[in-house]
């Protein structure tokens, strides 16, 4: 499957390396993104260490976060 993220504007982005974040925390949830690229863990556990370093970061991240998976 494909990542497809609907900007603001309404501009439909496909990013080219397969991951995105969006909101107050995503400079530091796209750094833990891009750390784990290649460490072979699960998508869902990749999600978990990006929110939980952006709630590590910024003020206006906190838990509790779900992730929910979408069958293709």
């Amino acid at each position: 499957g494909h990542l497809y993220f609907l900007n603001p504007d309404f501009a439909i982005i496909r990013p080219m390396d397969g991951h995105n974040a969006a909101g107050s925390g995503q400079d530091y949830a796209l750094g833990s993104l891009v750390t784990t690229a290649k460490l072979g863990l699960a998508a869902d556990r990749r999600a978990e260490l990006a929110l939980s370093a952006a709630a590590e970061y910024n003020w206006a991240c906190c838990a509790p976060f779900t992730v929910i998976e979408v069958a293709a």
